[in-house]
């Protein structure tokens, strides 16, 4: 198996293009040899990007929100009903294209080592406040998986959710791991969202780059409020678990200046 080493970014006429660039030279095997200073740097980063895990697991998010907005009006069949909504309530998008979240957004990202055979929240996307985040899924996006590349918006929606979880010698989970991605909403509930193989969620098969169509989308759209979040729990792994790469496209929103 390879080791995959870093999110790139490819340029696009149409739309930019986020993959993952693969080292094929080093293979899932024990006497592969340790890159010293990447972990370094690594560790710098978990550092000074993770939040404490008992902070995290004791932050309150305020019931009382004037700007949540009731999920039950968003229960649109299409995304653009959805966008519509939010937009119309008095709020923006943030950016002029969907955004890629990715561990470089230190503020919404926050991840932690996971022990071999332990159950354990390894990522943890938060909402910051006074922001929403939307993750179109396959349901609301329009598109036939089957006539994947006649969709009529594909370089937008659906957002694709891409994960690399290795241990220190960049050695990758195993492809069938179950991984419980489960939403943390503002009444402080969980709600499991669903469970999925590692091996869907990686972003390779058989050594290299998945296809568009391959991608791992969500079946339905995920909402994020200011303080939810979507939890990552992986059960069980078969490796200790280092270092945590994801790359998942989304919009956001912030409230309109009044």
């Amino acid at each position: 198996m390879a080791k995959l080493s870093i999110f790139g970014k490819k340029r696009d006429e149409l739309v930019d293009e986020y993959i993952v660039r693969e080292d094929a030279d080093k293979g899932r095997k024990g006497d592969i040899e340790e890159d010293t200073n990447g972990i370094e740097v690594h560790k710098e980063v978990m550092e000074s990007d993770m939040k404490d895990e008992d902070q995290i697991n004791t932050e309150e998010i305020d019931e009382n929100v004037s700007d949540y907005i009731d999920l039950e009006d968003l229960n649109y069949d299409d995304y653009k009903d959805i966008v519509d909504t939010i937009e119309e309530n008095g709020w923006h998008s943030v950016y002029n294209t969907t955004h890629a979240i990715t561990n470089l957004d230190s503020q919404i990202v926050f991840t932690k080592p996971a022990k071999a055979q332990c159950c354990d929240v390894a990522l943890e996307i938060v909402c910051p406040q006074e922001r929403i985040i939307t993750i179109c899924g396959l349901n609301e996006s329009g598109l036939d998986m089957e006539n994947f590349y006649n969709g009529p918006n594909i370089y937008h929606v659906p957002h694709f959710c891409a994960l690399v979880c290795t241990d220190v010698n960049g050695v990758a989970l195993s492809q069938t791991t179950l991984i419980s991605i489960l939403k943390c909403t503002k009444d402080r509930e969980t709600e499991t969202c669903c469970q999925e193989f590692y091996g869907d969620l990686s972003p390779v098969v058989g050594g290299k780059l998945k296809m568009k169509e391959e991608r791992y989308y969500f079946s339905e759209t995920i909402i994020l409020q200011g303080g939810e979040k979507l939890m990552f729990k992986i059960n069980n792994p078969d490796i200790d678990i280092s270092k945590i790469d994801l790359l998942m496209l989304s919009d956001i929103f912030e409230k309109d200046e009044e």
